[in-house]
């Protein structure tokens, strides 16, 4: 039996019907991209709290947007000290500071 011009136009809508959708669930679960990318050439940013958490993510993706500087202002000097080099590390750039902050001694 063979199949006719509409059947056929039919299996390959639905197999590129398919494709995008199987592209979109893949977009959607590996996360956002951030398609703006700020330039923060020539900007100072001071990141509170930057040793864990979304603090230290910030850090991490604002050091691949090239700020004249970053400081990580944290409480614990071990661990921002930590964080800074990882930072480094991660990212291969000299920028990136660390400041003892403690906002419970105000």
């Amino acid at each position: 039996m063979a199949l006719s011009g509409v059947a056929i136009g039919g299996i390959i809508g639905g197999i590129a019907a398919f494709v995008i959708v199987i592209a979109l669930l893949k977009r959607f679960f590996n996360g956002g991209k951030n398609i703006h990318y700020p330039d923060l050439t020539g900007k100072i940013v001071v990141i509170t709290g930057a040793n864990t958490g979304l603090g230290f993510i910030s850090a991490r993706e604002m050091a691949k947007l090239n700020a004249k500087q970053i400081i990580l202002a944290c409480r614990s000097e071990q661990r921002g000290t930590d964080a800074v080099n990882q930072i480094k590390k991660d990212c291969k750039v000299d920028n990136i500071e660390f400041m003892q902050l403690d906002l419970n001694d105000l």
